[in-house]
């Protein structure tokens, strides 16, 4: 029998200085001493956290046909594979090892073994590089591709619950401050945003956001952005709101706290204001 932790969903981090794994898959109707499957991964951030290959099978898509076979008869059973990790390694090498050991042990089918794979380990490409010529036939086989219902549900489920450590998290801050978009990249998301239409941003996601923001202070360069979009913006001069304009108005402005500086510029700009109307109210009487 294959001693290992047993895998039921994401998994904490990895070992400290053991980043690569082997797991095995078991067929709950036939055995859970004799693995179906015998594999390798690498633990990193991805969705499924510390061992995202081991259930990317499962979760996903398996590139193995054989396995991809097994896992849909078991998901039409209302059944779930048995998914143990085997060991962890400080080295591939020594990861890859073990695999090869444990292919050779149990046997592949072609040999009258019990296992799905098929090759005899030892061949993965961790941290694989792909050049800009395979990504751009990726991207071109992947263009207008649909998945499935089903598929969907599947990638939406292994998606859930994901959580990223503080330093991705800091690392990603770090890389998207002061980005630029393009203006072709502007009008591919205005271009998206108009396609979802005003159905997609829930009257639930409008509260979470405006909760969001609330107390959250702006920045300079915002409010410089700000002021200068409403220089001249005479959108309120002779128009009556309606009821439900006012009330999301009054909603939205609940719970702001000006700064003493902001209270009084809009003091200032109420006089400015009330001059302006004054002098034009004498003039044409």
């Amino acid at each position: 029998m294959i001693a290992g932790d047993l895998v039921t969903g994401r998994v904490a981090d990895h070992p400290a200085g053991f980043r690569f794994y082997v797991y095995a898959y078991f067929d709950p109707r036939k055995s859970v001493d004799v693995p179906v499957y015998i594999g390798k991964g690498a633990s990193g951030n991805g969705r499924h956290g510390s061992v995202s290959r081991a259930l990317r099978h499962w979760r996903v898509k398996s590139h193995n046909p054989i396995l991809q076979n097994t896992i849909n008869v078991l998901r039409r059973l209302d059944m779930e594979p048995v998914i143990r990790i085997v060991g962890w390694f400080s080295s591939e090498d020594a990861a890859f090892d073990c695999e090869r050991d444990l292919i050779s042990e149990f046997g592949r089918l072609s040999s009258g073994g019990s296992l799905f794979n098929l090759t005899d380990g030892g061949d993965g490409a961790t941290g694989h590089i792909k050049s800009a010529e395979a990504i751009a036939k990726i991207r071109v086989a992947l263009t207008g591709r649909k998945f499935s219902a089903e598929r969907r549900r599947r990638i939406s489920e292994a998606l859930c619950g994901r959580t990223f450590s503080v330093e991705l998290r800091a690392k990603w801050s770090t890389q998207r401050k002061g980005r630029q978009l393009s203006e072709e990249c502007k009008e591919k998301l205005r271009k998206k945003a108009l396609q979802r239409g005003s159905s997609y941003v829930t009257e639930e996601l409008r509260e979470k956001l405006r909760c969001a923001a609330i107390g959250v202070p702006k920045r300079p360069e915002t409010i410089e952005k700000l002021r200068l979009a409403m220089i001249g913006n005479q959108h309120s001069c002779g128009q009556i709101q309606s009821a439900e304009t006012r009330e999301k108005r009054r909603r939205a402005l609940l719970g702001q706290k000006r700064t003493p500086e902001a209270r009084e510029r809009i003091r200032l700009a109420a006089i400015k204001r009330w001059r302006q109307n004054t002098l034009a109210l004498s003039d044409f009487s």
